[in-house]
């Protein structure tokens, strides 16, 4: 009887461990996670609400929470195949769901998106050269290193999640420039470059590459307020909040 309490009383403690949380520290409310989020989200701390919508997702189950997360995913990091991921998801969940519809023609949108990359690899190659030119060194982070190598395979989508990793993680600078050149010459995404140069500006204002982010991100500013960018549309989502606690 005795293991068998302290067998118990294991699992608890590896439970909450795995969650983030410690015996005195009780997790927060999933309506504080997805009130937390949308915040962020009106902030523009987009990867900040990735989190609080993730850890709703992960204590909760909640399909509010994953709803948040396919359209930040696709609408403002512009993470298509996580996006896809998430999209599925919530409609495994909601199936019936009001926003349904609206959701299946986003996901259609975004596989259309993917899918190309086979047929279209040509025309991404013609655009690597002067793009690889313009990414930052590395030094010793090697998974940034990674990343660059996976561009310049033309695997866009991975090179971004290795850069953001590692700036999540290691706080690197270059693959926040590297991330900001990417969306900027490779994708035409002006408005993630845009957050993407500030950011590193904020990180390495003394780098050697801070005259040429400043320089560009003055411009692209420029571009997005005379309308210059393919990319960029009006927000066409509504993030989910919850009625109920």
């Amino acid at each position: 009887m005795r293991y068998r309490l302290r067998l118990w009383g294991l699992l608890v403690w590896l439970g909450l461990m795995t969650t983030g949380y410690g015996l005195g520290e009780a997790s927060p409310s999933l309506n504080k996670l997805i009130e937390t989020g949308n915040a962020l989200v009106k902030a523009e701390k987009y990867e900040a609400a990735v989190r609080a919508y993730k850890s709703a997702w992960k204590l909760y189950n909640s399909p509010d929470a994953v709803y948040n997360l396919a359209v930040i995913y696709d609408h403002e990091l512009e993470f298509t195949a996580k996006a896809v991921y998430y999209y599925e998801k919530f409609l495994s969940l909601e199936p019936e769901a009001s926003e349904a519809s609206q959701v299946k023609e986003w996901l259609s949108s975004a596989k259309q998106r993917i899918s190309p990359q086979q047929a279209g690899q040509s025309s991404k190659q013609t655009k690597l050269s002067p793009l690889l030119n313009k990414l930052m060194d590395p030094g010793e982070d090697e998974l940034c290193r990674q990343g660059s190598q996976q561009l310049a395979q033309g695997e866009y989508e991975a090179a971004i999640g290795v850069y953001r990793k590692t700036l999540l993680t290691n706080k690197s600078a270059a693959a926040c420039y590297n991330l900001a050149v990417l969306y900027d010459y490779g994708l035409g995404y002006k408005a993630s470059a845009v957050y993407y140069y500030q950011r590193f500006l904020g990180m390495a204002p003394d780098s050697a590459n801070a005259a040429e982010a400043t320089a560009r991100l003055e411009q692209v500013k420029q571009e997005l307020r005379q309308g210059q960018a393919p990319h960029i549309e009006s927000k066409t989502y509504k993030l989910r909040t919850l009625k109920t606690e």
